[in-house]
């Protein structure tokens, strides 16, 4: 249908955020279905900021990210690119001219691909909307499908706060093929933080497709599906309640029940570092000393993630002075928090 329609002659441009999991994707099906559904908190003060150029009538990508040539992952956009031909059947006969940066470093334990094909699902869709070829009203589940398309865990950052991605009996609206918002929340969890201790910036060992796919034969595979859809079904009522006892168990199970899968599965996986292990220690340490609602969690890596609420904001500088204090020489600091969602940046 927009296959011949003329890309209108401007730059689309997008900043999208990366999002930390509460409840883990991990563990997928053919064509980027999820195994079980997830949950995700999306960030705001890290982000990618992703312009693209359409060339009518040439073919191949020009990527630059921070400015420099990145071959491999123009070769990677491409065969993205070829596999939504079906969807967006216009991207066969245009070039494209993307440029691409990050807020954060690339190696800090934040999913960079998240917000990377969040931003770029975004430029897509807003160039299809020109053409016609989606409403207003599909805007954003079309756009967390095309991310969905290009790394899982991109499909939940087109939403700012809380989002879940995955079919989940009782949420009517939910879905294997894009996420959802999720609304009507407390107003303790709309100002979260997640401060991340970055203990090691080398890359993993294992990629994340790998760990999904040693999930196929692993011996608990079917009871970790059960346990992800029943902590995703009961996620927004704890939102709605203010239960931050009730986030903080599920957010600590499913970081560290996350790593057990890996370390039990065939071969085993280990990403933990000595240092991720004493961080938690230190965190369960500052819960049960003080009271207060500390989450922390990990995802496919070693870096924590520490969440916790707006009202903790002074209580952390106790906890970072007088338990992290000690490991500060060896241990990189982000400071980050719950955001709004993807911003369209203005073009020229």
């Amino acid at each position: 249908m927009t296959r011949n329609k003329n890309i209108p002659d401007k730059k689309y441009s997008w900043r999208c955020s990366p999002n930390i999991a509460i409840v883990k994707y991990w563990g997928k099906l053919g064509g980027q279905i999820p195994a079980s559904p997830s949950v995700s908190i999306t960030l705001s003060e890290s982000n990618t900021e992703t312009s693209v150029r359409w060339l009518p009538g040439e073919q191949g990508v020009d990527f630059l990210f921070e400015g420099k040539p990145a071959p491999l992952f123009a070769q990677r956009i491409e065969k993205y690119f070829e596999a939504l031909y079906p969807t967006l059947p216009w991207l066969s006969i245009h070039g494209a001219v993307i440029r691409s940066t990050n807020s954060f470093p690339h190696s800090a334990g934040i999913a960079s691909s998240a917000s990377a094909f969040g931003a770029l699902a975004l430029c897509l869709t807003e160039t299809h909307l020109d053409m016609g070829g989606v409403t207003p009203e599909e805007f954003m589940p079309f756009a967390s499908n095309l991310a969905r398309l290009g790394s899982g865990s991109a499909a939940r950052s087109v939403f700012g706060g809380f989002s879940l991605w995955g079919s989940t009996p009782g949420i009517s609206d939910s879905s294997d093929l894009y996420a959802i918002p999720i609304n009507n929340i407390h107003p303790v969890f709309t100002r979260m933080h997640d401060l991340i201790v970055v203990v090691s910036d080398q890359k993993k060992s294992v990629s994340s497709s790998r760990g999904h796919d040693l999930m196929n034969r692993h011996p608990f595979a079917a009871e970790r599906y059960h346990l992800a859809r029943e902590r995703v079904a009961a996620i927004p009522a704890i939102l709605r309640s203010g239960d931050m006892d009730a986030f903080c168990r599920i957010t600590i199970a499913e970081g560290l029940g996350l790593h057990g899968l890996m370390l039990t599965s065939d071969p085993p996986v280990n990403l933990l570092h000595p240092l991720s292990v004493e961080i938690t220690r230190l965190a369960e340490r500052f819960r049960a000393e003080t009271g207060l609602p500390l989450a922390y969690t990990l995802d496919a890596g070693p870096n924590v993630h520490l969440i916790y609420p707006d009202e903790m904001a002074d209580a952390m500088n106790g906890f970072l002075e007088n338990y992290l204090n000690p490991l500060s020489s060896h241990v990189r600091l982000i400071h980050d928090r719950s955001g709004i969602g993807p911003q369209r940046m203005s073009f020229q």
